[in-house]
């Protein structure tokens, strides 16, 4: 998982094996669709659900 509160990008991983593999699920969770890696990191398609956008703000909040 990565996020950064500037730019708010997050991708599903998984790591299985010793090999990093997309989590689809992970990433229709969070963006409402299935979203590869390279259209959320390099063409910027993803725009996160209001869910996952509350639950960003909470972890957030709670961080402090």
């Amino acid at each position: 998982m990565v996020y950064t509160d500037a730019t708010g990008l997050y991708g599903g991983a998984v790591i299985k094996g010793g090999a990093l593999a997309p989590d689809t699920t992970a990433n229709v969770a969070y963006y409402g669709q299935a979203l590869s890696p390279a259209e959320i990191l390099f063409e910027r398609k993803g725009t996160p659900t209001d869910a996952a956008t509350n639950l960003v703000q909470k972890l957030a909040q709670f961080a402090k």
